[in-house]
């Protein structure tokens, strides 16, 4: 069974569709993946398990905050500094809230 695709956020920024999106499963923890689409192309920004937000900014900038160092499961990951024209900005500051 294919786990269906959520779609946490998604916005314009410039002439290119950002999408943040994941593939719930009720059996297991699961990633969420970044994407940009622009035209016929498509590019995964970043794949990772603690993605707090993904806004875009002012210009051609890409916001992405994470629950500190950004990471796939237990993995430290590495973002693009840039992605087709856009630049990709990383916050390693949101803390979780606790209940």
């Amino acid at each position: 069974m294919t786990p269906d695709k959520t779609v946490l956020s998604s916005f314009k920024i410039g002439n290119a569709t950002v999408e943040h999106f994941n593939h719930s499963s009720a059996y297991a923890e699961t990633p969420d993946y970044i994407t940009i689409t622009k035209g016929n192309i498509v590019d995964t920004i970043c794949v990772a398990t603690n993605i707090a937000t993904v806004t875009k900014n002012s210009g051609n900038v890409i916001n992405i905050g994470f629950y500190g160092i950004p990471k796939l499961y237990t993995k430290t990951i590495q973002l693009p500094k840039g992605v087709l024209e856009y630049t990709i900005a990383v916050d390693t500051t949101y803390k979780k809230k606790l209940h």
